[in-house]
């Protein structure tokens, strides 16, 4: 098993908070990618009587060890495999969704977001169904960091997330890819009805109020591009469209949804 100075020694953040989760009363262990254990705190060990290991030892290992040395954790039932197999498959599924996620937000993180976008256009183009493509920008997101701190900025964040949960469907894809902006896709979309939709959203940012400490309530807006997609589009060109409407957006006065044009001509 490894020990907290095989993880990553150069990294001092890390064995800063390794070092903090290694407290006489805390059970703690961290696994790997492949359901290893890399990290057991001091409780841990004892619990799990590892004191002497050496070598790997999965999650697998470490229940059966409970099972067998009556340590550790307690199995209720009969059937010890079956309890592991699904241990490990809710493992996996969580370990899957959190690798997707925005952890501030609780929506698509930006890999995602453009994995799920590359996939959408290229169904659209193979069916030749609309799909409509919004990129949005909080404005002035720094001031809100500068007078009101981090925490106040965080919490716009997740009102902000919170809205797009509520305001678009299932086969929608909603996502942060940068710091204040955001992915919205509309698949089977027509650009007027993407366009509505991000509006009905705008609009109802504008009537929020976000609690921030000291219990000061701040409103925030935001800028948004929108286009549709062409059947010779790719992943980069549609976000060269949205983007080049975000600028107009932004150019324009900010708090307004802007749709792509062609250029004139």
């Amino acid at each position: 098993m490894k020990s907290i100075q095989d993880l990553r020694t150069d990294d001092i953040a890390c064995e800063a908070l390794l070092g903090a989760l290694d407290g006489k009363n805390k059970l703690v262990a961290i696994y790997d990618t492949s359901d290893r254990l890399v990290f057991a705190s001091s409780a841990f060990k004892h619990a799990f009587r590892l004191n002497r290991e050496r070598g790997e030892i999965t999650f697998a290992d470490l229940v059966m060890r409970g099972i067998l040395g009556q340590c550790g954790t307690r199995i209720e039932g009969d059937n010890a495999a079956a309890v592991i197999g699904d241990a490990i498959s809710v493992r996996r599924e969580r370990a899957v969704q959190e690798a997707r996620t925005d952890v501030l937000t609780g929506l698509s993180n930006r890999r995602h977001s453009m994995s799920a976008l590359e996939l959408a256009i290229t169904a659209a183009v193979g069916t030749e169904t609309p799909l409509t493509v919004a990129l949005v920008d909080l404005d002035h997101f720094k001031q809100i960091n500068d007078s009101h701190g981090h925490a106040a900025g965080d919490a716009v964040l997740r009102d902000f997330g919170e809205v797009c949960r509520h305001a678009t469907r299932q086969t929608d894809i909603a996502g942060r890819i940068g710091g204040e902006e955001f992915l919205v896709v509309f698949p089977s979309t027509s650009v007027e009805h993407g366009v509505s939709a991000v509006e009905r959203m705008r609009r109802q940012v504008m009537s929020r109020r976000v609690q921030v400490a000291g219990d000061c309530a701040i409103r925030y807006s935001f800028s948004a591009g929108v286009c549709k997609v062409e059947t010779s589009d790719d992943l980069n060109t549609t976000l060269a469209r949205a983007d080049s409407a975000l600028y107009s957006a932004k150019r324009e006065g900010r708090n307004r949804t802007i749709a792509w044009s062609a250029p004139l001509q």
